[in-house]
């Protein structure tokens, strides 16, 4: 053999009994739950953090819809698929996880304020969170971002007197 036994940075390790979970065969089911559950568990730290999860919780009345929005983050970025479906329309998977993972807070209050705003019956509040969120960060971009203004209650307002930002229509019917 050419393995350097001195050198203790790699030493291969071949079991004798590869069985059962040689290469090819499958993992045991709990494994796999652990290991997604690990994932998730990481994910979910990353997005709080990215959001600012604890001044956001401090910030509003309702924690259950922050909570919802996290585990809909969340439950997209950890799918499995390959496509997503947003606002009707098939995205890859990756950009639709991409776009996800680079919410903020801002996008965040966003998201929320449309919803708070919004006087159209929202049908799938699901389709309707996951149109909001993936279109939020074309929204209120850099240009969108220095128009708003905050008003005394929170809400964002576009520099036109009496016009919000648009919210995303394309989830609500």
């Amino acid at each position: 053999s050419n393995t350097d036994l001195s050198s203790t940075h790699s030493i291969p390790i071949h079991s004798l009994n590869p069985l059962p979970y040689g290469e090819g065969a499958a993992e045991p089911p709990e494994k796999k739950r652990t290991e997604r559950n690990d994932a998730y568990r990481v994910y979910e730290e990353i997005i709080k953090d990215n959001i600012d999860y604890d001044i956001l919780i401090q910030d509003m009345a309702d924690r259950d819809r922050l909570d919802e929005i996290v585990d809909l983050i969340l439950e997209t970025v950890c799918t499995r698929r390959k496509t997503i479906r947003v606002a009707g329309d098939d995205y890859p998977a990756e950009l639709v996880k991409s776009k996800f993972m680079k919410l903020d807070s801002e996008h965040i209050r966003f998201v929320l304020d449309c919803m708070r705003e919004n006087t159209t019956k929202i049908r799938n509040i699901k389709q309707y969170l996951k149109a909001a969120l993936f279109n939020a960060p074309s929204t209120i971009g850099k240009g969108r971002r220095k128009a708003l203004h905050r008003t005394a209650d929170h809400s964002l307002y576009a520099d036109v007197p009496g016009r919000y930002l648009p919210c995303f229509r394309e989830a609500v019917q």
